[in-house]
């Protein structure tokens, strides 16, 4: 970096003159900041000619809101996604000391949910986490991670390039800094956020409820939608504000308006009316019940200014959409309830419930967005690309119809900025130029959205949110000046935003309108529960061509029991592939749906479920149901874990209709957040393995797999399972059998290891329920039987002679036949192969809690016997008498008194597995080399 040692001789040598007040922040940014990151390897200048979406380094122009600027001076990027800000100042400024330049750095990081940002005047630059909450009366030095001078960047050099150029953000060297650097106290602006509107909301509707008792007493919905509605117009406003579409703290001005007879809230409502007017989107809509209502002037206050400087560290000019729609999602999580007279803020009813309810990472989003828009777009016209419909059949409050949105925005810029459709869009009014680039008018977007975008939920809220999000996606980058010109151009609707009422439908895309046809109770309490969706209806012009081009989503992980909902499972049964079982959950419904909705031909679909899916034994019916009448492209597994705080496996299943009679589906897992391809499945294969898609094998493992099970016999056809009781308080309605049992000896799982058993006390059951997993419960005191705990990384088993039950965290064995002795299943299923085979193919997500499920230990490949075989049965008594052996020395080691004799007892045991493994490698025909890669785990 030799010029970057010019760059620094050349400003210490006109030092006085850079640090006079002659010398402006214009002047340093393209004199020397411009070139300081040019020499970083970033395209500064856009000299690749990128479109504005992809262009590596916005620099933005000073827009003067009031008294504040409107954006960082740069934001450096990769794949239109922002990696950090800088913020350009005079020479003159105070870096090192001055607290306004570094608050105003970290605010606008902070609000973008960045984890870095640089502060710079070129004589200093500062590097801040801004993870960390800012405060208006934090010091220059809070939250700084690096600071030098000038004259230091010689000596800082490899660092800084190591860490902030373009390759390394592509090496991700950045990414790993940002992990060293996190700190315990960093606080996340959608998580801060979510604190101040979930405040704000119980302030509003406990002070809702005590000035209109009477009207809210009995209607809680009425003033949770109250409550959303408010905070809704009030967040988007104020947005609007920062991002100069409206006056600037035109709501704090409101705020300090009173008289007599017309309180705060009542101007609030009036502001709506006219942004109702200018906007025409029905966001804005004060119906009689906002009009009836009084809130006290202090609650609308007090929201008001906590969403304003220096009060607020929000700056929402940067405040992306996605970081919104992540505080929404959870905001929607929870509801205002009232119990005893008293409000509280509680999760829903079916959020409870549900296995987990996550926001989607924007980079899941981003890559089913790619693989089902993506697709459908590459070979379509402008003119074909406005008839594509695509939908979110569970929209939740926005993530895939704004990528959605945002990707199209994207390609059809693209279309109209290319030579051959230049001219006729800018005549058209499809796009103008600013600066050194192309963007769509309002207008454009505007019939994208309406063209293509649409979604159903059956949260009511929810849907209100999808809306608002859209919205704000779509006034994204404009300004007064833009807004306003959109009513120049002449057309069906102009003004400033669409409605979105004929787009984003409440309903349940899970049930039709065809429910009620056998029903008898159709109170109006079911029909609002029930929520049933009329699709010609609501969707009349799409299902009259025969349905979507695209369907996305994450679907609901939702449980539903037979007791809380047996006439919608008897709808379920009836319309879905859905097997019988104790709990049934509503996502392959959706993964059924998706294919019902799609357009015949060329219809795509993406939707990321739970791993366990593709070989849990009670979705055979509906994997069969997707294989036979769809097309599946892919399927990617997502080990690291797709959703914050939970460790679950994933997967995104990409698949398009129709059905090939013949096809391969690809098969990839996440390796550094990239795709790569490890197998190729094809349909046959799948049909043939119970409709199982195994989505740990790679190309190169999968023939040690069918092998394996090519040449041996599943463990289910030789024992059978039995689950341990669930013992509850008699208190406890889980179940309402009552045992009146007396001193019967109960197993936990920690009671026993490989081979060993120990000793078990008596458990007292006469005041206790016991919960059966099985029909027949006196089988679980036969004697003899295998147990086999359900957590862990291995498969640890151990023989009962002792007439012991089993709680519910330990499996139960029993032979099916007379032929086989119990313990040649012992000593398989503890042997080294077993926990190689078991970790190999079986562990689905290897950074989750172990637990073994009962279906993969049913599949386990045992070698059969031919007991007619004199050589054989011969070979089974040998390895029952070495596995007597094992549990004779088992005890005995674990008995011993001595560290002499312990250590004597263990190294038998050594031997003893030593020869238990190499006959196991004889029983399944390992080759050497195989062998080596079992010991070698």
């Amino acid at each position: 970096m030799e010029q970057l040692k010019g760059l620094v001789d050349l400003f210490q040598t006109n030092i006085k003159q850079y640090t006079s007040n002659a010398y402006d922040e214009a002047n340093t940014r393209v004199d020397f900041i411009d070139k300081f990151f040019e020499l970083l390897g970033w395209d500064v200048a856009n000299r690749q000619w990128y479109s504005e979406n992809y262009r590596e380094v916005v620099r933005e122009d000073k827009v003067k809101v009031q008294w504040k600027t409107k954006a960082p001076d740069y934001s450096f990027r990769l794949w239109g996604k922002r990696i950090f800000f800088v913020e350009a100042k005079k020479p003159w400024v105070d870096i090192k000391h001055d607290t306004d330049p570094a608050f105003q750095i970290r605010r606008y990081s902070w609000t973008a949910k960045l984890s870095l940002g640089i502060l710079t005047d070129f004589e200093e630059l500062a590097i801040y986490d801004t993870r960390i909450k800012p405060n208006i009366n934090d010091k220059a030095d809070n939250a700084r991670i690096f600071y030098c001078r000038f004259d230091e960047f010689e000596k800082n050099r490899d660092f800084i390039y190591n860490t902030f150029s373009k390759e390394a953000v592509l090496k991700w060297s950045f990414d790993k800094y940002v992990q060293e650097t996190k700190k315990k106290w960093t606080s996340e602006v959608d998580k801060e956020f979510l604190k101040l509107i979930d405040g704000r909301r119980e302030d509003i509707a406990k002070n809702a409820y005590l000035r209109n008792k009477e009207i809210f007493e009995n209607n809680i919905p009425w003033l949770n939608g109250i409550v959303q509605n408010l905070i809704d117009k009030i967040i988007f406003l104020r947005i609007a504000e920062d991002r100069d579409i409206e006056e600037y703290a035109k709501l704090q001005e409101i705020c300090k308006l009173k008289t007599i007879d017309w309180s705060v809230y009542k101007q609030l409502l009036d502001y709506f009316s006219y942004a109702d007017n200018k906007y025409n989107s029905n966001l804005f809509k004060v119906d009689e019940l906002m009009k009836t209502i009084t809130i006290d002037d202090k609650i609308i206050k007090e929201i008001v200014n906590s969403l304003y400087y220096p009060v607020s560290p929000y700056e929402f000019s940067v405040l992306e959409v996605d970081i919104l729609g992540n505080i929404y999602e959870q905001f929607l999580w929870k509801t205002v309830e009232l119990s005893w007279r008293t409000l509280k803020i509680e999760e829903k009813p079916e959020v409870k419930k549900a296995w987990w309810v996550f926001y989607t990472p924007q980079y899941i989003v981003d890559y089913i967005v790619q693989n089902t828009v993506g697709k459908t777009l590459k070979w379509k016209s402008i003119n074909d690309a406005l008839k594509l419909k695509i939908v979110d059949p569970a929209c939740g409050s926005w993530a895939f119809l704004v990528w959605a949105f945002t990707y199209l925005l994207n390609w059809y810029l693209e279309q109209y900025s290319k030579e051959e459709n230049l001219q006729k869009a800018k005549s058209g009014n499809k796009i103008f130029s600013y600066g050194d680039s192309y963007h769509l008018t309002l207008q454009t977007k505007k019939e994208i959205l309406i063209s293509n975008i649409h979604g159903v939920d059956i949260d009511a809220q929810a849907v209100e949110v999808s809306k608002l999000s859209l919205l704000l996606k779509l006034l994204e980058w404009e300004t007064r000046e833009t807004a306003a010109s959109n009513k120049l151009f002449s057309g069906v609707d102009s003004k400033i935003l669409p409605k979105l009422e004929d787009n984003i439908k409440c309903g349940n895309s899970l049930i039709w309108i065809d429910y009620w046809n056998n029903q008898t109770d159709i109170s109006d309490q079911m029909i609002k529960k029930i929520n049933a969706f009329d699709r010609e209806k609501n969707f009349p012009k799409i299902f009259e061509n025969w349905g979507f081009d695209v369907v996305i989503g994450n679907p609901p992980y939702v449980q539903v029991l037979h007791s809380e909902s047996d006439n919608q499972i008897k709808y379920f049964q009836s319309n879905y592939s859905w097997a019988d079982a104790f709990k049934k959950n509503l996502f392959p419904l959706f993964l059924e749906k998706s294919i019902k909705i799609l357009k015949q031909k060329n219809g795509f679909s993406s939707m990321i479920i739970p791993d366990r899916y593709f070989f849990t034994p009670s979705y055979i019916e509906s994997r069969k149901f997707i294989v036979e009448n769809a097309q599946i492209l892919q399927v990617d597994e997502i080990l690291e874990g797709a959703f914050e705080n939970a460790i679950v496996g994933n997967a995104i299943f990409v698949l398009t209709t129709p059905s090939s009679k013949k096809y391969s589906v690809e098969i990839k897992k996440m390796n550094n957040w990239v795709f790569e391809t490890t197998n190729h499945l094809w349909k046959e294969e799948i049909a043939k393995s119970n409709y199982e898609i195994n989505l740990l094998l790679d190309s190169k493992t999968k023939s040690f797999w069918d092998k394996i099970y090519k040449n041996n016999t599943p463990l289910k056809d030789f024992l059978n399972l039995h689950v341990g009781i669930m013992i509850k308080d008699k208190n406890n309605v889980f179940h309402k059998e009552i045992i009146p049992w007396d001193n019967e000896k109960i197993i936990v799982w920690r009671d026993f290891s490989r081979y060993f058993l120990k000793e078990i006390s008596h458990f007292n059951l006469e005041k206790a329920i016991v919960f059966w997993w099985t029909k027949n419960p006196i089988k679980h005191k036969t004697n003899p039987k295998l147990f086999i705990r359900k957590t862990g990384n291995a498969i640890i088993s151990c023989l009962d002679e002792e007439w012991i039950f089993a709680e519910q965290s330990v499996y139960l064995w029993l032979l099916k036949g007379s032929s086989y002795n119990l313990k040649y299943f012992l000593w398989l299923l503890n042997s080294k192969f077993m926990t190689f085979f078991f970790q190999s193919f079986l562990i689905t997500n290897p950074l989750a809690y172990p637990y073994i499920q009962h279906y993969d230990l049913e599949k386990l490949p045992i070698p059969q016997i031919d007991f007619s075989n004199l050589q054989q049965k011969q070979q089974h008594d040998q390895l029952i008498n070495l596995v007597d052996q094992m549990l004779v020395t088992q005890k005995q080691h674990h008995q011993a008194l001595s560290e002499w004799d312990k250590t004597l007892y263990q190294q038998k045991i050594e031997i003893l597995d030593k020869q238990i493994d190499n006959l196991v490698f004889d029983l399944y025909g390992l080759s050497k080399e195989e062998r080596k890669v079992v010991l070698d785990r």
